[in-house]
């Protein structure tokens, strides 16, 4: 799906296509969009162990602007990218261990662990302090900003979250049943991740549940409950995400696969900074004073100007959709997690999609725009150095499945099947699906992801 135009049509808007990648990844000093959280990605390489030199991309504004798909991760590559996630998922944000016992995670079905999206610019140098005399001197390094949309960045922010959960076995009610201020307050919910059942699985507890209730009054279930029980937890025990035991010991093995299979990530984007290493001065001396750092700022409004994106006037200079990962949750529904770009002669523009649907439980759709103009150069910093504007636009929305019929919408799983858009039929599809999730109500975003925000590189 890739398009990038003609060589001819890019020298017009002077663009150049890209053939040598800089360096997106191992990058000392990275910062991400939340305060003292680090993210690393993958490092794109060839079978020499090099970065590889085929990322496509192209140059204009002043942006680096890559992209690259990948193939499913192999068994080494999804074993290694598991373990950091259980390690991000035992671990607290200052870096210590939270005292819980061992939470075992499973990733998507289908990772694509090299995909990514790039987007480089270098940030005007703030000049040097001669450690000797104290001089302030100009810098003629400039320092490297990139926002990157990565697989890997994505599951390990998801990992991230469960470290915040608590011990306790979860409520046999599923969390999409409980009211947005009640699953905030859940104990097993953090920054939109949490742990749902399946429709199968809240049966199933919530007969677990009546036995109890009924043992305890003396009452002796029917053979047939007992059978019917008995089938449901049989074709449960072969789900992932099934974590639901009725041993004694359970309490004490209860994180285990209790993670959010629905990989509801809140992941929007990553920020990295690469300023110049000392290597890079001629002068041993003076020490980067640099301490620029691009944080997003909340705004009251959107930023993004969609008559520039509805402009049919000007080609498509650059376009990609790019699959980071996905999974049909055992048959119990579907996620995927995709990344749209297209580049403009006057702006580049990406929308990255979560779209996770649990049959009969609930739908979840989350969207991050970014968007930038090219010859936006109204921001200036207190030294008269030109920053470039970036927007976002974070829309979070969610509908239990039995309150679907209150906005008009099916509640037949077969019409919500947005993975046959690749089928045949596939626009009718799409088209039919993406109508429908206009019409799904918002909730509110976690406070580190304003609904509207921007920054200055």
């Amino acid at each position: 799906l890739r398009h990038i135009a003609q060589l001819q049509v890019l020298s017009k808007y002077n663009a150049t296509q890209l053939k040598n990648p800089t360096q997106l990844n191992d990058i000392d000093g990275i910062n991400s969009p939340i305060p003292d959280r680090q993210v690393v990605g993958p490092v794109k390489r060839n079978g020499n162990g090099n970065e590889d030199d085929t990322v496509p991309g192209i140059l204009i504004g002043g942006w680096e602007i890559r992209t690259a798909t990948s193939t499913i991760g192999n068994e080494g590559e999804m074993d290694a990218l598991n373990s950091i996630a259980e390690n991000l998922s035992d671990k607290l944000e200052d870096g210590g261990d939270n005292g819980k016992s061992k939470r075992r995670l499973c990733l998507p079905e289908i990772v694509f662990i090299d995909a990514f999206i790039s987007l480089k610019c270098s940030i005007p140098a703030e000049g040097t302090t001669d450690t000797k005399t104290n001089e302030q001197r100009p810098s003629s390094i400039d320092n490297s900003f990139e926002l990157i949309f990565s697989a890997h960045d994505a599951i390990c922010e998801w990992a991230e979250c469960h470290a915040h959960f608590s011990d306790d076995e979860p409520s046999s009610s599923s969390s999409s049943s409980l009211s947005e201020d009640q699953n905030r307050a859940s104990t097993n919910f953090h920054r939109g991740v949490s742990i749902i059942k399946s429709a199968d699985a809240k049966l199933w507890m919530e007969r677990q549940e009546r036995q109890q209730r009924q043992a305890s009054r003396g009452v002796i279930p029917s053979s047939s409950t007992v059978t019917a029980n008995i089938k449901t937890k049989t074709k449960l025990s072969f789900s992932k995400h099934s974590s639901i035991t009725t041993t004694p010991n359970s309490k004490q093995c209860s994180t285990e696969f209790n993670y959010d299979w629905t990989f509801s990530t809140p992941y929007a984007g990553a920020i990295r900074l690469q300023p110049p290493s000392p290597s890079d001065s001629a002068d041993s001396n003076p020490t980067s004073t640099t301490s620029f750092r691009p944080t997003w700022n909340p705004s009251t409004s959107s930023g993004i100007d969609l008559s520039l994106l509805t402009d049919q006037s000007q080609p498509i200079l650059y376009f990609d959709d790019v699959t980071l990962y996905e999974d049909d949750m055992h048959d119990n529904g579907y996620v995927s997690l995709r990344c749209k770009l297209r580049v403009m002669p006057t702006c580049f523009f990406l929308l990255m999609t979560l779209f996770v649907r649990v049959d009969d439980v609930l739908v979840r759709v989350r969207e991050t725009r970014i968007f930038s103009k090219f010859d936006d150069d109204a921001t200036k910093d207190r030294g008269g150095r030109r920053r470039r504007r970036v927007y976002r636009d974070v829309v979070w929305k969610e509908c239990n499945w039995d309150d679907l019929a209150k906005y008009g919408l099916p509640s037949q799983v077969k019409l919500w099947r947005i993975e046959d858009e690749e089928g045949s039929g596939g626009g009718q599809v799409q088209q039919r699906i993406h109508g429908m999730l206009k019409r799904i109500p918002q909730v509110t975003t976690p406070q580190d992801l304003p609904s509207h925000s921007f920054l200055d590189v």
